[in-house]
């Protein structure tokens, strides 16, 4: 005899009975019944699409490789949400995804268990933990740094809001 637990939250139950992987909810979709929301997300409509525009299932593999993984970073954050990044992302950009202010008062950077530069790189798969503080502020330097244009923004209007003050003229 086998006995199973499992162990959830409120919202892994949720996504579990009700998301895009619930099997009912497949079903009633293709009878018109579904009555629930399901959790779309553009990605998986454009598999789906391909899947019908493909024969052989490794030139599916190869497609969605190139054109959807080849684009995009998937990293980890530590409490285990995903987060879908551009090709080229940095930890600055990882910061200023998860929030603005996690941005703004971002200290240092864990990438996969070590303290990286700001500008590093992300991979798919890294392990993110964004360290903050509220009196830590933005450094001028992270505009070369950061990839993303939503971020490059963000860092532009803070420092025409505050801007970097130069200490004294070194002779």
């Amino acid at each position: 005899m086998c006995v199973e637990a499992q162990i959830r939250t409120k919202r892994m139950h949720t996504v579990a009975e009700y998301g895009m992987a619930a099997h009912w909810l497949y079903v009633d979709e293709k009878r018109g019944l579904a009555e629930m929301p399901s959790y779309r997300v553009a990605w998986l409509d454009t598999i789906k699409d391909w899947e019908s525009d493909v024969r052989r299932p490794r030139e599916f593999v190869d497609i969605v490789r190139r054109e959807l993984l080849g684009k995009r970073r998937f990293v980890f954050l530590r409490d285990g949400k995903i987060l879908n990044l551009s090709r080229g992302c940095t930890a600055i950009d990882a910061a200023f995804k998860i929030h603005t202010e996690c941005g703004l008062h971002m200290v240092y950077a864990e990438i996969n268990g070590n303290v990286v530069d700001p500008g590093y790189e992300l991979q798919n798969g890294d392990r993110v933990n964004i360290v903050s503080s509220v009196y830590a502020s933005p450094r001028l330097e992270w505009l070369n740094k950061a990839w993303s244009r939503s971020t490059r923004s963000t860092l532009r209007r803070y420092f025409r809001r505050f801007p970097v003050k130069s200490g004294p003229r070194q002779q």
